[in-house]
């Protein structure tokens, strides 16, 4: 089966012994299969859209809660919500930098079983999302179990996360 562009799977057919195969058969079976394949092909750019018009309409709406309102909790809200939604992750939290004490500091949080996550509270370069910080770049722990020097190693863990992500 193929797209314009390339081979994305295979049609088979199985006749009986006594039944031999034709050309007209072939031909047939050919030209099944291109259309087949045309239509995967469609449904997948159609799926691919979909998603594009989502996440464009996320940005909107993150864009908008940004323009018009004043109350932070309210536009993070609105921004934990999509990232929660948009790439299908289990949690997402918002740790705020308290420039006086030189912290990182929680803010709020949505996914989460426990609210143990709302005690945390860490210095600049401390953790994973204080180095983040300190070092102006994402982070990224596939496996969190092998991890080191992860904080709340234990509180994620608990959670039944398995992976973790800092920008």
């Amino acid at each position: 089966i193929r797209t314009t562009t390339d081979v994305i799977g295979a049609l088979a057919v199985a006749l009986p012994a006594t039944r031999p195969i034709e050309q007209y058969h072939t031909q047939l079976l050919s030209t099944i299969a291109e259309i087949a394949g045309n239509a995967i092909h469609r449904v997948s750019l159609f799926e691919q859209s979909e998603k594009q018009v989502e996440r464009l309409t996320a940005l909107r709406e993150i864009d908008t809660a940004i323009a018009s309102s004043f109350d932070l909790r309210v536009t993070l809200s609105i921004l934990v919500n999509h990232t929660l939604t948009l790439l299908g992750v289990s949690a997402v939290d918002v740790l705020i930098y308290n420039a006086d004490q030189q912290m990182l500091d929680y803010f709020m949080g949505t996914g989460f079983r426990s609210g143990a996550i709302k005690q945390t509270s860490f210095r600049i370069g401390e953790g994973i999302a204080g180095k983040a910080m300190l070092e102006r770049r994402d982070i990224f722990i596939e496996d969190l179990s092998v991890e080191k020097t992860f904080l709340r190693k234990s509180l994620l863990a608990q959670e039944g996360f398995i992976s973790y992500c800092a920008m």
